[in-house]
């Protein structure tokens, strides 16, 4: 009996010293570049407030082009829009018609709605071009 819990001490002691060993091994390896390569720290993130605001316009833009080709008169339609610290400067939609459409079938002025409305701008800040 004294023999089997002599046994029993040495197995916990060598485990806990297995597992202290595992747990220093382990915060060396996370701690190390070597493991995770280069990380990316929130400086350097691509999430930053200068990278978003952009790509939210640029969103913006390829979405109202794809609702205004989803006509079948609209052949092609490319939307650029300027802007400057968060606020649009103006916004210029060139649209090509399909080929069996005319100029008349198309109503700048409801496109231009359709934009000012979804950008939350007046209607003065877009230039719409028809070929």
């Amino acid at each position: 009996m004294i023999k089997m819990m002599k046994n029993n001490k040495k197995l916990l002691l060598i485990l806990g010293v297995c597992i202290f060993l595992l747990g220093i091994a382990a915060f060396a390896i996370t701690r190390s570049n070597k493991f995770f390569g280069d990380r990316i720290e929130p400086e350097d993130s691509t999430l930053s407030d200068d990278n978003l605001f952009p790509s939210y316009w640029d969103y913006a833009a390829d979405v109202m082009t794809y609702v205004l080709e989803k006509n079948d008169k609209i052949a092609d339609c490319e939307i650029d829009i300027s802007y400057s610290d968060e606020e649009i400067l103006s916004v210029t939609a060139e649209i090509t018609l399909a080929a069996q459409s005319t100029e008349s079938e198309i109503q700048s002025d409801k496109i231009a709605n359709y934009i000012s409305q979804t950008l939350d701008i007046p209607t003065e800040k877009i230039a719409i071009s028809i070929h």
